[in-house]
């Protein structure tokens, strides 16, 4: 890798970064954007272009989270082709690439996620470079490539610290997940519950970090039989989505509680989540419910997908 610094900006952009950092870390995405706005008027301000490109980066992977994308394609594009700087570079193309996954478009979303790697590697921050290994991971998981995947995910752990750290929670989790796919029951386990026992200590603030690991676990527990394990998990990852009204969660925990009770013998009940699913998500498919009910079909949903 090669190992050349970035270079520093004025005490004061520094500063600002170091606030969003911890804007983020903390789970409070308005400030980071407040803070995000204020670092690009900063560079504005100061004629630097390179402190506006590398606020522009970070302010659009903010609006991306939120789902606010209009002209955000554009605004990185504009950074990836002018810049010299290569964290500025990678910020744009890793946020491209995130883009592209939230938009469902996989192949693009590989090919950003690949540019920011080449990129990072310029950087000489291992940080860098392990999230990009996480996305090309998670963009393989989503088009069912999960052996790939980890072999992805392998690489970005081995380019974190030791010790807790929340890239290294996501990456456990999307790990794990990938090992219960794969029937590797023993690691898909142990990594999940590193992944949950971590964002607890970090106090991570964003409810999807933890609840995209408990509908793992809910899967995972439903693969090996232990069924009150998995309405547990799947319990907590509905109550979560419900409150911040994610359809797309919600829809993933009404699926697999509804196939916990299928699997434990429950069919009311899980004919009960199955048409709470059917009434929310797809409200003209009548005949869903009674397919759910009659299909095998938790082998075949992807919930990285």
């Amino acid at each position: 890798m090669s190992q050349a610094p970035a270079a520093s900006y004025p005490p004061e952009f520094e500063r600002l970064l170091e606030r969003i950092k911890i804007a983020v870390e903390a789970g409070d995405l308005d400030a980071a954007l407040a803070l995000s706005d204020r670092a690009i008027a900063w560079g504005e301000e100061h004629g630097d272009q390179r402190a506006v490109d590398r606020a522009l980066g970070n302010r659009a992977g903010f609006l991306i989270a939120r789902g606010e994308t209009a002209g955000v394609a554009r605004q990185l594009q504009a950074v990836l082709m002018r810049s010299p700087d290569p964290t500025n570079r990678h910020l744009a193309a890793y946020y491209l690439s995130v883009l592209y996954d939230q938009r469902k478009d996989h192949d693009k979303c590989i090919f950003y996620a690949r540019i920011a790697r080449d990129h990072a590697l310029k950087t000489g921050e291992p940080a860098f470079l392990s999230r990009c290994h996480n996305q090309i991971g998670n963009a393989l998981v989503a088009k069912s490539y999960f052996q790939e995947a980890l072999d992805e995910y392998r690489q970005a752990l081995g380019l974190l610290p030791p010790g807790p750290g929340l890239d290294r929670a996501l990456i456990l989790g999307n790990a794990g997940y990938c090992h219960l796919v794969l029937e590797r029951f023993a690691p898909g386990f142990e990594a999940l519950f590193a992944a949950l026992r971590m964002l607890r200590r970090l106090r991570a603030g964003i409810w999807e970090r933890r609840s995209s690991v408990r509908l793992a676990l809910c899967y995972g527990y439903i693969e090996i039989g232990r069924f009150e394990r998995a309405r547990r998990h799947g319990l907590i990852a509905l109550r979560a989505a419900e409150s911040a009204a994610d359809d797309d969660f919600v829809k993933k925990a009404l699926y697999l509680l509804g196939e916990v009770e299928k699997q434990a013998g429950n069919h009311r009940r899980a004919y009960r989540y199955f048409e709470r699913l059917r009434a929310r998500c797809f409200p003209d498919d009548e005949a869903l419910t009674d397919l759910l009910m009659a299909a095998d079909t938790h082998k075949l949903v992807n919930l990285m997908a």
